[in-house]
């Protein structure tokens, strides 16, 4: 789905929503099960002032805070959440909560309020990752007044898993030529290289599939000029034989989200994307052979 364009520094822009799936694996599970461990684990971090009262559901009045919202967008997620009833005004139990429940970093407070509803306040408080594991891990706290003076609080933990890259989805080792290429497409490459030292393709092969895979996720994207320059790499089994599998990447030296990832095909079929670490792919390749593939900074 597309949104109207917009023109930014000079260039026109489009956004539309990238949704990634990747298929499931028995890594799936093992990480899906950690991530609802772990959110209950979160959940029990929360401490309240006391006089707070558990319930089993959002208490008349509090219909506002009653929702996942402000959650992520992917089907990753686990959402394990519960209700209280606080003595004291919704800011003054926000505030307490932030500052004696126990995280490393906390995100953006946020709220609103409308013509109909009551206004509310909330508070993420965010968690380190767990690499391979777990990726986004937060508490969400919201509170809404109630009409006898004291607080409904609602708070999610939220904990998103990391879909692992199938082992079917890596480059195999047969690999015996890469055919290195940069520059705008549908145009003569502006640098080639051709790649047959074992070691050196060893070390590309590895690289690549060192790279994990796209989440799943929905967010909007820029589109980027036609003529931004391509890295590809073309992997065969045999000089000038057989396409093992084809890499293609964005010249741009800072990729870090969904929107510009590494694509790949092995044997013609496409797979699910790879991130890169800033770039840092793409760089490491240059190094390797001892040219420049990526715009600069």
């Amino acid at each position: 789905m597309e949104a109207p364009l917009w023109r930014s520094a000079g260039m026109t822009v489009r956004v539309r929503a990238v949704t990634c799936c990747v298929a499931a694996t028995a890594g799936v599970s093992a990480n899906r099960a950690r991530a609802v461990q772990d959110a209950h684990a979160l959940l029990a971090r929360i401490v309240l002032p006391v006089g707070a009262v558990r319930l089993a559901g959002a208490p008349a009045g509090a219909t506002v805070i009653a929702n996942r919202f402000p959650s992520v967008a992917t089907p990753a997620l686990t959402d394990v959440y519960g209700y209280w009833r606080v003595p004291g005004p919704p800011r003054t139990v926000l505030a307490f909560i932030g500052a004696h429940t126990p995280h490393p970093t906390t995100g953006l407070p946020g709220g609103g309020s409308s013509r109909s509803g009551p206004s509310w306040w909330s508070l993420g408080l965010v968690y380190p990752s767990v690499p391979g594991v777990l990726d986004a891990r937060s508490l969400v706290i919201k509170v809404v007044g109630l009409r006898d003076g004291t607080t409904a609080v609602r708070v999610d933990a939220e904990v998103v898993w990391v879909i692992p890259r199938p082992a079917s989805e890596r480059i195999p080792a047969n690999v015996r030529e890469i055919d290195v290429t940069s520059g705008p497409p549908r145009r003569p490459p502006e640098v080639s290289v051709k790649v047959t030292a074992p070691v050196t393709i060893t070390k590309i092969v590895s690289l690549i599939n060192s790279l994990p895979t796209v989440q799943p996720s929905t967010l909007p994207c820029p589109t980027f000029p036609a003529d931004t320059p391509v890295v590809t790499l073309t992997f065969h089994a045999t000089p000038h034989g057989r396409i093992v599998a084809q890499a293609t990447q964005l010249a741009w030296p800072t990729v870090t989200t969904a929107c510009d990832p590494m694509n790949l095909t092995l044997y013609g079929r496409r797979q699910t994307p790879l991130l890169l670490d800033g770039g840092a792919a793409i760089r490491t390749i240059q190094r390797l052979l001892g040219v420049t593939l990526a715009l600069a900074h």
